[in-house]
């Protein structure tokens, strides 16, 4: 028994020698990877049209308590989610001393999808074998969703990282079905739709545990998330609930679903997360039952294709088919290549952390962002390195329009310079031009009343990211952010004034003397 222990020891040592140089690229690899995400959180240049939206309506809980009144007129406060994300922006910007500024909610969305790479890395991680892990949390932090929707400031990050608890937590039996059903619903209070994260779990209790488990866990999900959104109800004093059920009765295209389902099947993730589950359940049906990662990025997909026909979906809705796609190759698919031949496995790991890494690795070595992060993380405001002056000088010119304007002028702004308006220490009309159009097209709001607005001369300014002429243009392609009568009525009576690159600033025309 001595002779065989020793031998064990000897044998544990030789791999974890032969799988150093896997380990430490990984390492090295999700370094810059997280790196390159963090400085990216400092770029001005680059803004999601949601992330002044949401800042609007950040900064306004700051002042004012929610209420209906936010939504039934001017200014109007417009949002389709819970307060989590709301909440947590606005306690970062607290502790950090920013105000007006984006900055905030980026650093809770990258916190948040650190945390999930983490989560993933202890899940797919063993002892013998702690490079699969890193692998998973690598191959989540790349992958097509990821890159496109981490740096902004928006609700899906903060979302999936309650989700990712809630699958941890349903696969290593962790506090039971409680501490998943806590965490659907807490996610829910960030973004309603991580409720559907519920399905997965349910089908893999069905499969695994008698129905009674599954049956109190749907009963805890129920529960739960009906008390606690009632009391959110209440205490916003019917604004965030009510918000949600309108802000999401869209119109729906089933080539819309089809679409993202495509672009994110044809992805790297997609086609390696998609050939390890269907391998696992066609090699053993009793281990695909068994694992809720590859059960889930199935069910997860089909869940997130139907939810992205909705009018106003992205490829966002396909974060948690991601993070449950890494799971499941670094779970189920990797050990078994390991298990094939572990020499050619390590190898296979090399050449995978290579591809995966150089992108990030080019996007670092011709950018300046760590000067960035050191410029902003000194300043704490809203304005840009010195090195792009493009944002300073846009935040700049709409402080010097604003600054001789009577504070009861209405102005009217793009998602994209929502943030250059609350700087210039005003309120724009409506903070969500393109949640506004969704709601007029459901009926629960009425454009008229912005119409008779602009013609009676009490809306003087616009903030756009673009000019009114290829807003019209976008009509065509229904992939406009304004509501067409309303882009027509903003064509006939603004006349465009000068302006930094970047930001299109119109000012009412004076009326023509008779």
């Amino acid at each position: 028994m001595p002779h065989s222990n020793c031998q064990d020891r000897t044998l544990d040592a030789r791999h974890d020698l032969a799988a150093l140089p896997a380990k430490l690229l990984l390492a090295g690899a999700l370094a810059c990877v997280a790196a390159h995400h963090v400085c990216r959180v400092f770029d001005l240049g680059h803004k999601s049209y949601g992330e002044g939206p949401i800042l609007a309506v950040t900064e306004r809980m700051e002042t004012e308590p929610p209420s209906r009144d936010w939504r039934s007129g001017p200014p109007y406060t417009l949002s389709c989610y819970g307060p989590a994300y709301y909440w947590a922006s606005g306690g970062v910007a607290r502790l950090g001393g920013w105000r007006h500024s984006i900055v905030p909610g980026r650093l809770v969305s990258v916190a948040a999808a650190l945390f999930v790479a983490a989560l993933i890395a202890i899940a797919a991680s063993s002892r013998q074998r702690i490079e699969l892990g890193l692998a998973g949390a690598l191959m989540f932090l790349v992958s097509g969703p990821v890159v496109e929707w981490l740096p902004y400031a928006r609700v899906d990050m903060l979302a999936l990282a309650f989700a990712a608890v809630a699958y941890a937590a349903a696969q290593r039996g962790w506090g039971g079905v409680g501490l998943p059903a806590v965490a659907i619903v807490a996610g829910s209070l960030a973004k309603p739709t991580v409720a559907m994260a519920a399905a997965p779990i349910v089908i893999h209790l069905l499969l695994n545990r008698p129905s009674r488990t599954a049956l109190l866990f749907v009963a805890l999900v129920a529960g739960l998330g009906a008390a606690t959104w009632a009391a959110i109800e209440w205490a916003s004093g019917g604004y965030f609930l009510s918000a949600v059920l309108s802000g999401n009765r869209n119109p729906m295209s089933l080539w819309r679903g089809y679409r993202f389902a495509y672009e994110f099947l044809g992805s790297p993730i997609g086609v390696g997360a998609c050939l390890t589950a269907i391998g696992l359940w066609v090699v053993s049906p009793q281990e695909f039952r068994r694992s809720l990662f590859s059960l889930g990025f199935l069910v997860s997909t089909v869940i997130s294709t139907g939810l992205v026909c909705k009018r106003g979906s992205d490829l966002n809705y396909f974060l948690e088919p991601a993070m449950l796609g890494s799971l499941a190759m670094a779970v189920d698919g990797f050990p078994r290549l390991y298990a094939a031949d572990a020499r050619r496995a390590r190898i296979a790991m090399l050449f995978l952390t290579v591809i995966l890494a150089v992108p990030v690795l080019r996007e670092l070595r011709k950018s300046d962002a760590l000067r960035r992060v050191v410029g902003w993380a000194e300043r704490r405001e809203s304005h840009y390195a010195d090195s792009d002056p493009t944002p300073a000088a846009q935040f700049a010119a709409v402080r010097q329009l604003l600054a001789d304007e009577p504070t009861e002028i209405g102005l009217l702004a793009d998602g994209q310079c929502i943030d250059m308006v609350l700087a210039a220490g005003r309120r724009p009309w409506l903070n969500d031009s393109y949640l506004y159009m969704l709601l007029v097209g459901n009926g629960a709001l009425d454009a008229a009343e912005l119409i008779e607005q602009i013609r009676g001369g009490r809306i003087h300014w616009l903030f756009l990211h673009q000019p009114i002429e290829a807003h019209l243009q976008a009509v065509d392609r229904q992939s406009n952010l304004w509501p067409p009568e309303v882009l027509r009525c903003l064509e006939e009576h603004f006349q465009p004034v000068a302006s930094p690159d970047g930001l299109f600033v119109y000012r009412r025309q004076q009326p023509r003397p008779s």
